[in-house]
Parts: C-alpha cells; sequence; structure tokens
C-alpha cells in the first residue's frame, strides 16, 4: 500500500471519526434540550392555570375557568383535567384506566377551588420519539455530506502531503540509476525538508566519489596499457626465436603470453568503459553495408565455432539499405554477442545471427541454444562488472555487455536479450535505419 492511499485512509478516517463524534454530540444536545422544552412546556401550561384560576376567583365567574381547562386539553396533550368548585369535584376529559403509568399528575389550588391535570406520557414520549427520529436522520444526512467531502477531500490532501515524500522517492531511483547530478529543491525546514537536504548531501558525495573512480580507472588503465603492449611485443619475439626454446619453457612461455593477452583484452574494454562514461569514447558514425559487416564477423568466427563443435549460421535480409553507424564499434558489439554465444553453447549446439528490417529499425540478434540465462540474473545482466553463474564455467571479465549497451545507446538504438535456462538465449540489437 503506498504513502499516499495510507495518507488518504487516515486522514478519511480521521474525518469520518470526527463527523460521527460531532453528530452524536449534537443530536444528545439537541435531544436533551428538547427534553428541557417539554418540561417548561408543562410549567407554562400550569402557569396559565394559575393565571385563569386567579382570573376565575376575581370575576366570580367558575365557567370562566371550565371553558379555559377546555380549551387546554384540546390544544394540548392533556388527558384529563379536575375542578374543585363550590359545588364539588367536575371532571373533564377522561381519567386513565386504574394502574394505567400513562399520566403525569399535576395539582394547582387557590382558595376553594383546585385543579387537577393529568398529562399523557405516551404523548410526550411519543412527541420526543419524534424529535429523535428526526435528529437522527438530520444528523445521518449531516455524516453522510461529510463523508462525501471527506472522500473527495482525502485525496488530493494527501497528494499535498506526499507530494515532498514523492519528489524525493524520485530524486533517489534517479540516483540510484546512475543520475548522480539530480538534486531536490528547497523543501521546507522540516523533517522531510532536511531530508531532502540530506539527499541532496548524498547525491553530492557520490558525484564525487563516482568522478574519482573515473579518474583511477582511466588513470590505472592507460598506465596498464603500455607495460602490457611492451610485454606482448617481448613474449612474439621470443616465440619466434623458438629454436632456443625447450619444450618446456615454450610451454610456459605460450601459458604467460595467453594470460598476458587476457589481461590487456581486460585493461582494453576497460578503458573503454572509462572513455564511455567520461563521454570520451570515439564514436564516428557514417554511411555503411551492415550486412557486409555482419557478414565478415560471421566468417571471422566460422573457425573458432567448428573448432568448439559449434554450428554457426547467419541469415541476412537482401536488399536491405546502407544505414549511419559506427563500423567499428557497430562490429564491436557483434563480436562481443558471437563471442559470449560460443562461451555459453556446448558442443552440438547451434548459434544462429540474423540481421532484417523491422519496421523503420535494423534489427542484428544473436541467438543461441546455449546454457540460458535464469530470470533473476537477467535484470543486472548489463552492469558492470557483473558475472552471472553458469554451468560452462566460462570466463569474462563482465564489461563486455555493458559496453554493447552503451554503444547501442550511441547509436540511438537498445540493446536487449531473450533467455530460457536451459534453452539458450537471443540478444538483440536495435536501432533506426533514418
Amino acid at each position: 500500500m503506498s504513502l499516499r492511499l495510507k495518507a488518504a485512509l487516515l486522514i478519511l478516517a480521521t474525518m469520518l471519526c470526527a463527523t460521527a463524534v460531532t453528530a452524536a454530540l449534537f443530536a444528545a444536545l439537541q435531544y436533551n434540550y428538547a427534553r428541557t422544552m417539554e418540561e417548561d412546556r408543562q410549567h407554562i401550561i400550569l402557569d396559565d392555570v394559575t393565571r385563569v384560576v386567579g382570573e376565575s376567583q376575581l370575576a366570580g365567574d367558575p365557567l370562566m375557568l371550565l371553558d379555559a381547562l377546555r380549551a387546554l386539553i384540546r390544544r394540548h396533550d392533556l388527558l384529563y383535567a379536575r375542578v374543585r368548585l363550590a359545588f364539588g369535584w367536575q371532571t373533564l376529559g377522561s381519567l386513565p384506566p386504574a394502574g394505567q403509568a400513562l399520566v403525569a399528575v399535576a395539582r394547582q389550588s387557590s382558595g376553594e377551588e383546585a385543579v387537577e391535570l393529568g398529562f399523557s406520557r405516551r404523548a410526550r414520549e411519543d412527541r420526543l420519539r419524534a424529535i429523535r427520529q428526526s435528529l437522527g436522520h438530520h444528523a445521518a444526512r449531516a455524516a453522510g455530506l461529510m463523508a462525501l467531502c471527506a472522500i473527495l477531500l482525502a485525496f488530493p490532501l494527501s497528494a499535498t502531503l506526499t507530494k515532498r515524500i514523492r519528489r524525493i522517492e524520485s530524486a533517489l531511483k534517479a540516483i540510484g540509476s546512475g543520475r548522480r547530478e539530480e538534486r531536490l529543491p528547497a523543501l521546507g525546514a522540516d523533517e522531510i525538508g532536511r531530508l531532502a537536504a540530506g539527499v541532496n548531501a548524498m547525491a553530492e558525495q557520490l558525484g564525487e566519489l563516482e568522478q574519482l573512480k573515473r579518474t583511477f580507472v582511466a588513470s590505472v588503465t592507460h598506465e596498464l596499457r603500455s607495460p602490457l603492449d611492451i610485454m606482448e611485443s617481448y613474449l612474439d619475439e621470443i616465440l619466434r626465436r623458438s629454436q632456443a626454446l625447450s619444450e618446456r619453457d615454450r610451454a610456459d612461455l605460450l601459458r604467460v603470453q595467453g594470460n598476458a593477452r587476457r589481461l590487456s583484452h581486460f585493461v582494453t574494454n576497460l578503458l573503454d568503459y572509462a572513455k564511455i562514461e567520461r563521454g570520451k569514447l570515439d564514436f564516428a558514425p557514417r554511411t555503411a553495408d551492415a550486412a557486409e559487416l555482419v557478414d565478415n564477423s560471421v566468417r571471422f568466427f566460422a573457425p573458432k565455432a567448428r573448432e568448439a563443435g559449434v554450428a554457426l549460421a547467419a541469415e541476412i535480409e537482401p536488399s536491405l539499405p546502407l544505414v549511419r553507424l559506427d563500423p567499428d564499434l557497430y562490429t564491436h558489439v557483434l563480436t562481443n554477442l558471437l563471442s559470449n554465444a560460443l562461451k555459453f553453447t556446448p558442443a552440438g549446439g547451434r548459434i544462429q545471427v540474423s540481421l532484417r528490417r523491422r519496421a523503420n529499425d535494423l534489427e542484428l540478434a544473436v541467438a543461441d541454444s546455449g546454457v540460458g540465462i535464469k530470470a533473476p540474473d537477467l535484470a543486472r545482466l548489463f552492469l558492470p562488472f557483473e558475472r552471472i553463474s553458469n554451468p560452462l564455467r566460462a570466463n569474462g571479465v563482465g564489461l563486455g555487455l555493458a559496453i554493447s549497451r552503451q554503444i547501442a545507446t550511441l547509436h540511438r538504438g537498445r540493446l536487449g536479450v531473450v533467455s530460457e535456462w536451459g534453452k539458450g538465449s537471443r540478444f538483440s540489437f536495435t536501432m533506426p535505419m533514418s
């Protein structure tokens, strides 16, 4: 679950809880207020009765009191009213059955006259129930509206809250992918702002380390080239005078020469990679015939394939137009792909080289029936110095594919791979024809 979604759910839950609590408190306060108003209403009726009793006594007209009580029974929730006059008690309305707990009795007396009022508890409770239902209905509507507002506001608010964190995440991905120049703007003075400043400081230090590494690699490889060339020249010269060497000495020198060539190949690749990283690799594109380059490379590797017991074939689409590329670097990629295919294809296997048009692109592919590549290793296959495990224990320094991918990028193309463990691999170099 993403941080933005978590923040949105947290905001939504907080707003819903606040809405529910507020609605419940409001409904409780309104209900208590309604109950208080009901009690005040009864007190007002009693005050009115007291006033009417006093006026009736002053006027000496008991019928005035009876008419006022009848009007109160019609207008209010009175079950009955009993009046004590000079000639006795008179009842207005209906007395409740004996034992029925539906009557709240209130008496008011003044002099010889007395009034007893019976309030209906059921009517009062019905009225309070209606008020409670109305409050619940309105509270539910308010809560629904607030929930809708919370849903509409939660995601924009969460996006605002997590925007800076997502910018930091994006910058970290860019730095991790090799863009050491990536920097974050000032994101405030809080914890997130300080985190952004720390990311910038880290990127600065990584950039310095990267530059130091590139300078060191370029210096070391350059210094190694001269002595290695001299060593190879002396070894070639000594081996040419083989008459003065014993068989053992000759075998030892051939072993030394093989290791020197391996080291020289490694230094050459390392120097090429250092040039690519520093943007100083010689890239001289010109119009060339890719079909001829592929055919020459396949012919060069044919003897090595026969020696390894591997069938090597080429399939070149006829009438391909000339394209703009760097012949040396293009051949370098094909040579590296063929060399790897021979390393990882056992005797009896097959290597198929193809060159064909794909829409507006030119695709060079090298497919083999070798050991293949495991799915977890594909993600790091093109990283420098990465050597994946293989049952044939083929040697390598892990720079060839990294250099080839960079060369493909220089040609505005791409280098890809499709592989299945135990069934072989297919590497493809695709570049635009225009």
